[in-house]
């Protein structure tokens, strides 16, 4: 028996990503998943910004999240790191966010991107209160599927908007993305 047309449409879908943990972002504001790619660094920027890459002529500012969260590197074990010839292979996650009524890309370097999920919105609690050196603005929920919780970023405070708008709508000169 399928879901009526109520049910579905209160789900909501989010993209599924690992960082030791699963994490989501609402998919709304997911505009691809790249494949690593070379991160161009920029000197005397913060810690957790990676760079950033040239996509579709467009630069486009890389965040590292494991260093946003104070993580440490990720762990590869011995077969990945034969897989992988030694790279540390990761997925760069292209948002889109808003400031000041202008629309901006921005990457995420995650770990693994798993899949996308549907939750219904009666599934998520509230974002735990631990303590007061831990700062939850940055999680909206805690959903939960096939026994394993996920964390739900609000991706609209994870980051510092103003400071990462200052590449929005830069280009590169790049004859191969050029329009037409």
């Amino acid at each position: 028996m399928g879901m009526d047309s109520d049910m579905q449409d209160s789900l909501s879908q989010y993209l599924l990503f690992s960082l030791d943990e699963l994490y989501a972002i609402e998919i709304k504001y997911v505009v691809e998943v790249l494949e690593y790619t070379k991160i161009s660094k920029i000197p005397r920027t913060p810690s957790y910004m990676a760079g950033i890459i040239n996509n579709r002529g467009k630069i486009v500012p890389i965040i590292d999240i494991r260093k946003q969260f104070g993580m440490g590197d990720r762990v590869v074990d011995e077969d990945e790191k034969k897989r992988n010839k030694g790279v540390n292979i990761s997925n760069i996650i292209i948002l889109t966010l808003v400031y000041e009524g202008d629309e901006f890309n921005l990457g995420i370097l995650v770990d693994y991107v798993n899949e996308v999920l549907e939750l219904d919105p009666f599934s998520i609690d509230d974002a735990p209160k631990i303590g007061s050196g831990f700062n939850s603005k940055f999680i909206s929920g805690i959903g939960k599927s096939n026994n394993k919780f996920i964390i739900i970023l609000d991706v609209e405070n994870l980051f510092d908007v103003r400071e990462l708008s200052r590449f929005r709508n830069t280009t590169i000169y790049d004859p191969e993305h050029q329009q037409q």
